[in-house]
C-alpha cells in the first residue's frame, strides 16, 4: 500500500512545485563542487553495479543521467517531467510499493531518498524483493551528525521547503537499518569534508565511511533468505 500520510503528501507537493528550484542547485557554487564529489563516491562502488538499474526517488534525473541509470520512480510529477527530459524512463510510484515483478533488477539506487520516505523498512523490503540474486543496493546519504547533516537540519528547523521534511540518519543507524532488513554492507566511500559554505575546491573520495563526511555512499547486498521449514 502506498503511503498517504500528511507528511508524504506534503513532500510530494513541495518537490512537485519546486522541482526547478531543486534542480537549479546543480549550477550553484555549492552544487558545482558537491555534485561531482558525490558522483565520484558512487562511482567508486561500480564493482557492485549490475544491470538493469533503477533509482528510487529519481528526482530530476541528474544522478541517473550521470551514472547511466536508465529507469527511475518518483511520486512528484514535476520531478518526473525533468527526469524525462534527461532521457530517464520514469514512472510515478513510491519505494514502499514498487510496480515491478520480483527479482527483475541488478541494482537499485537510493540517493538522498531514505531520509524522505515514509516507511524506510518497507522500502528496503521492496528493494530486496525486486533485486535478482547477486544484485545490490547503492545508497547515498548525508550523515546526521556530520557538519553537512547539522547544516541541513538547521535549515529544516528554520522552515526550508525541502529539508524540513528530512529525517537524517547516521551511517551507523543506516547500516543497522539495512542489516535488520536482510542486507549486508559490502563497501563504502566518503567525501565532502569541507565545511558547508566553504566548498572552494574539488574533493577527493576516501574508501570506507566516517560520520564526519558530508556524503557517504554505501553498497549493500541482500542476504539469502533462510529455507522454509517443511510443512
Amino acid at each position: 500500500m502506498a503511503p498517504d500520510s500528511p507528511r508524504s503528501r506534503a513532500i510530494r507537493a513541495v518537490f512537485h512545485r519546486q522541482a526547478r528550484r531543486y534542480d537549479a542547485w546543480l549550477d550553484s557554487p555549492e552544487g558545482r563542487i558537491c555534485f561531482p564529489a558525490e558522483l565520484a563516491a558512487l562511482r567508486r562502488l561500480a564493482p557492485w553495479v549490475l544491470r538493469p538499474a533503477l533509482e528510487v526517488g529519481v528526482g530530476t534525473g541528474a544522478f541517473a543521467e550521470a551514472l547511466g541509470i536508465p529507469y527511475g520512480i518518483d511520486p512528484a510529477p514535476g520531478m518526473l517531467r525533468l527526469a524525462r527530459r534527461r532521457g530517464i524512463r520514469v514512472a510515478a510510484a513510491v519505494g514502499e510499493s514498487l510496480p515491478l515483478r520480483a527479482a527483475c533488477l541488478g541494482t537499485v539506487y537510493l540517493i538522498f531518498t531514505l531520509c524522505f520516505v515514509e516507511d524506510p523498512r518497507q522500502v528496503l523490503r521492496e528493494i530486496k524483493r525486486v533485486l535478482r540474486p547477486g544484485g545490490s543496493l547503492l545508497l547515498g546519504i548525508i550523515p546526521r551528525e556530520s557538519p553537512w547533516g547539522r547544516h541541513y537540519r538547521a535549515l529544516g528547523a528554520s522552515g526550508h521547503p525541502f529539508y524540513r521534511w528530512a529525517r537524517f540518519l547516521s551511517v551507523e543507524e543506516t547500516r543497522s537499518l539495512i542489516q535488520s532488513e536482510g542486507f549486508t554492507l559490502a563497501a563504502a566511500a566518503s567525501t565532502l569534508h569541507q565545511q558547508p559554505g566553504e566548498t572552494r575546491f574539488p574533493e577527493n573520495v576516501v574508501p570506507g565511511w566516517t560520520e564526519r563526511a558530508g556524503f557517504v555512499a554505501l553498497a549493500a547486498i541482500p542476504r539469502p533468505s533462510p529455507p522454509r521449514a517443511p510443512a
